[in-house]
């Protein structure tokens, strides 16, 4: 997804990532509204959000000002409306420079969807969803490039009309079994389709080389064995410090740790497993206070790298601590299995007091 911006920034330039956040903000919500991700627009952010949240604009929010493209989002809801859509809502992507206009279409069962992005401009989707989990989107954004879901088929009619999206639609979906349109389930088939892609690209390990290189294609651009590993460690790394927080959300929850004792230690805290990177291990073992040599620390992550190659990056983090002598001042305090198996480990700081304010 925002994948694709980074191939961009790679091979061109951050400006490029602006653009190719377009692209990748098309090809996103394949199954629900079919798109959105802006890229994580920061220039050093490659790989989108791995959740999302859509938060209901305010009221005085909802007039025309409010949107960055005013004239294309009306003309785009008064193309909606004549197709028979009627609005659902509006709303803030939270997190990202964009904004969705969302509608239902009960007599065909398709949602409708605006997407008004501050770089990418504006584009819209219509959607079907299936008793069988499956979806269908027609989009009015450019082929993206990258693979698509088992479960979801998308096809691109790029700059075409909200009846056209419709009729393309209506033509290749399936005419059973399609789920009513409810505008109280919204939010939450976006949010969860967006999760549910997500989760498919998490498993697969982020961006694959063929999509690398597919998508640099179709810009036209080169990509050399140095882009692609550049794009998929960056990919892999967000992966691996997602998994962790949702790790150490898993073990607040299983170890019933009370507020005030995981406040104490939290800064203290680190979660390992087998999704890290070498980098992020030694990141999370290396002490600078007992090697503080550079060509020392050089040393050490090339033995990290290699641990984690030759067992694996949970094996590399005690081998690290032994290597440094600093088994001491780790101790291991939990392990979950979801959703991913990981250790707990808290670094043991010497002279560190126990006061803590109190809680509100």
């Amino acid at each position: 997804m925002t994948f694709l911006k980074l191939v961009a920034a790679f091979l061109v330039a951050i400006i490029v990532l602006v653009i190719a956040v377009v692209v990748f903000i098309r090809w996103k919500f394949s199954r629900l509204l079919k798109n959105m991700m802006d890229a994580a627009v920061s220039a050093s952010g490659a790989v989108p959000p791995f959740r999302i949240t859509l938060s209901l604009k305010e009221a005085d929010e909802e007039d025309d000002d409010s949107w960055t493209h005013e004239k294309d989002m009306s003309e785009l809801t008064s193309d909606f409306e004549s197709a028979g859509f009627t609005q659902i809502g509006d709303y803030d992507v939270e997190g990202l420079p964009l904004q969705v206009r969302g509608f239902q279409q009960q007599e065909h069962r398709a949602y409708g969807v605006i997407y008004d992005h501050v770089a990418a401009g504006t584009w819209c989707d219509v959607v079907r969803r299936y008793e069988d989990e499956t979806t269908w989107t027609v989009s009015s954004g450019k082929l993206h490039g990258m693979d698509s879901a088992p479960w979801h088929t998308p096809n691109f009619l790029s700059g075409e009309s909200v009846s056209l999206l419709l009729k393309k639609l209506l033509e290749t979906s399936p005419e059973t079994g399609h789920l009513n349109a409810g505008a109280d389930l919204f939010v939450e088939r976006f949010e969860s389709a967006y999760k549910r892609e997500m989760n498919w690209r998490i498993e697969r390990g982020g961006a694959t080389e063929q999509e690398i290189r597919r998508i640099a294609e179709m810009n036209g651009q080169e990509c050399s064995a140095e882009h692609v590993e550049q794009i998929q460690k960056q990919w892999k790394s967000a992966i691996g410090s997602f998994l962790s927080a949702r790790a150490l959300m898993t073990w607040r929850k299983e170890s019933a740790i009370p507020l005030r004792e995981y406040n104490r230690i939290a800064e203290n805290l680190v979660v390992v497993h087998n999704r890290l990177t070498d980098e992020q291990i030694f990141d999370l073992a290396y002490d600078p206070e007992v090697d503080d040599e550079d060509e020392r620390a050089e040393e050490l992550s090339g033995k990290v790298k290699e641990w984690c190659l030759a067992q694996s990056p949970i094996r590399a983090f005690g081998k690290m601590l032994t290597e440094q002598n600093t088994e001491a001042q780790w101790k291991q305090i939990g392990e979950v299995q979801k959703p991913v198996k990981a250790e707990i480990w808290e670094r043991q700081i010497q002279g560190d007091d126990d006061s803590l304010e109190d809680e509100d």
